[in-house]
């Protein structure tokens, strides 16, 4: 989110990624309690960039947005957002490789 960002806690790590090769995109425009439009624009994102990886990093609503990124923005995604709704209807075993980093204790998202 862009509070985690402002705060600097990522500047090392991207410093380190980009001296390392790696080429990337942020999406920091999640809010607390995220509405469906957030995770429909950052899988877009994802989608326009080509990731290939996704990395949530801050409190759970960024880590359970970069969790749904890395299961929509997958190329053999063929679910909608509206689909997943309620238990057990994620019917794809695929997504893109998703790394967590809370910066928050307890929220569960982990």
């Amino acid at each position: 989110d862009k509070g985690v960002r402002k705060m600097g806690l990522l500047e090392e790590g991207i410093a380190s990624l980009r001296t390392s090769g790696v080429d990337m995109t942020i999406f920091d425009d999640v809010t607390n309690d995220p509405p469906e439009e957030t995770v429909k624009i950052a899988v877009s994102h994802a989608i326009n960039a080509g990731v290939d990886c996704v990395v949530g990093f801050g409190g759970g609503s960024p880590m359970d947005v970069a969790k749904l990124v890395a299961y929509l923005a997958h190329k053999h995604d063929h679910q909608s957002l509206d689909s997943l709704y309620g238990v057990a209807n994620a019917t794809k075993s695929e997504r893109l490789p998703l790394v967590q980093i809370p910066t928050t204790a307890g929220t569960g998202s982990e």
